[in-house]
């Protein structure tokens, strides 16, 4: 069996290991999980008690989406591939109107993979954007 050593860690991997015919280092071997976490998917959530308005249950949990939504796109995710791919409800008893927990993740690819990407100005936030030109 070959093995392919990538990542940070994998300088700890002995060149010779039982059961191992061939250990490989590809270049830049090293760099690999900085590029995982770079094309890794951006999210926002959101966790907290909607009180019942006139919309009922409906309406709080797409509130809750719009906003985990919302948290995605401020991290620098992509418009067009922001999905919704948590979205949990806590019923909440023994209260004078009806609420409920909501926990809703929302995630998408990072915007500006197809061209340039530059870090945000001072003061904007951690995260990267888009550059406009």
């Amino acid at each position: 069996m070959t093995l392919i050593a990538v990542g940070g860690g994998s300088i700890l991997i002995p060149d010779g290991l039982p059961g191992v015919s061939e250990v490989i280092r590809p270049e830049h071997f090293d760099a690999a999980n900085a590029i995982g976490a770079a094309i890794a998917a951006v999210s926002g959530q959101v966790d907290r008690i909607f009180h019942f308005g006139s919309g009922g249950r409906k309406a709080a949990l797409a509130e809750a989406s719009d906003e985990a939504r919302d948290h995605a796109l401020g991290a620098g995710a992509d418009p067009g591939s922001v999905q919704i791919i948590e979205l949990e409800e806590i019923p909440l008893a023994y209260l004078t109107s009806p609420a409920i927990r909501i926990r809703a993740k929302a995630a998408g690819t990072l915007g500006g993979l197809g061209g340039p990407v530059t870090a945000a100005p001072p003061g904007a936030g951690s995260g990267l954007q888009p550059s406009r030109r």
